[in-house]
């Protein structure tokens, strides 16, 4: 910038124009001051310009050098020529970001829909025979129902527990054998467990349990309902799940407690599984090829430019 200035002569006004040095030249900036971006500049690595920091930034200096201030901004870090600053005596408060909104969705409640009435309706319109016994802790009460299957000689109680403060519902059935651990063959028990262990990984829904305090077996299907309504449909699909698999798997377990069977002749149809083929030597060529450039492009994914 320049200022004119008008001197007074014997022979009368005489206008002198005298070029004045800009005002920033007086301003030292050094190291730790706070500093206001003028305009959109460019800040430089060397020759390379590495970004553009809006005009009106206000920005620590980390380092002064010459001509040059070095400012880091968000992801931009450089050099901005000191034309392109003024220092200022203190930093500016950065604007407060107002607080995300607020989910409007509503906290999660127990559920008031699968209540024990609706459930002991669902029974009735199976055909099933059944008693509701309430629970002091608990909002809603139990369903208990009996099942006989004659032709396996076995007799199951059925549990229906509608655990609404926990948002599940549970199908258990207690007590279906015991094998205790010390009375209990070690080679007969180990074989019980294993063929356990095989059922319930060959199971989509439900699951055998051990309790090792006392032996118990029993077998359950557990799903969850928060705020929905268990539907006539759902809750038939578990119960069927359950008589299936307790008419399919109890009869097996009983013959290898007693001996007469082993795990490994119910594991046959997963014995006979070949193993995973990415697990194999035996890949052919074009599946060998396949295989290599998904691990090309995973290790491509993972390659992120360094500074």
């Amino acid at each position: 910038m320049a200022r004119r200035i008008l001197i007074a002569g014997g022979g009368g006004w005489l206008g002198i124009v005298l070029l004045v040095l800009p005002v920033w030249a007086t301003e030292r900036i050094s190291q730790g001051d706070w500093v206001r971006v003028i305009s959109d500049s460019p800040a430089k690595i060397e020759r390379e310009v590495v970004g553009t920091i809006p005009g009106g930034t206000v920005a620590e200096a980390k380092y002064v050098q010459g001509e040059w201030v070095f400012l880091e901004v968000g992801d931009v870090r450089g050099w901005v020529h000191r034309s392109r600053v003024e220092r200022i005596s203190h930093p500016e408060p950065e604007p407060v970001c107002p607080p995300p909104p607020v989910s409007q969705e509503p906290a999660g409640k127990p559920n008031s829909g699968t209540t024990l009435e609706l459930l002991s309706r669902y029974m009735d319109r199976l055909g099933y025979k059944h008693a509701t016994v309430t629970e002091p802790l608990e909002q809603e009460g139990v369903i208990i129902a009996g099942f006989r299957f004659v032709d396996k000689d076995l007799q199951v109680t059925v549990q229906i527990d509608p655990i609404v403060e926990k948002g599940c519902l549970l199908f258990n059935v207690p007590r279906i054998f015991h094998a205790p651990v010390g009375t209990t063959s070690p080679d007969r028990l180990l074989e019980l467990l294993k063929a356990i262990g095989y059922f319930n990984y060959s199971i989509i829904l439900g699951k055998f349990c051990y309790d090792p305090r006392d032996g118990e077996v029993s077998f359950g299907v557990n799903i969850a309902i928060d705020d929905s309504v268990v539907t006539f449909a759902q809750f038939k699909h578990c119960l069927d799940v359950v008589l299936s698999e307790l008419e399919d798997k109890v009869p097996k377990l009983r013959a290898i407690l007693a001996g007469e069977a082993s795990a490994s002749d119910f594991m046959k149809p997963l014995l006979q599984i070949q193993p995973a083929r990415f697990f194999t030597t035996s890949l052919s060529d074009w599946e060998r090829s396949a295989l290599a450039e998904e691990v090309r492009l995973i290790h491509l994914q993972d390659a992120v430019p360094r500074e």
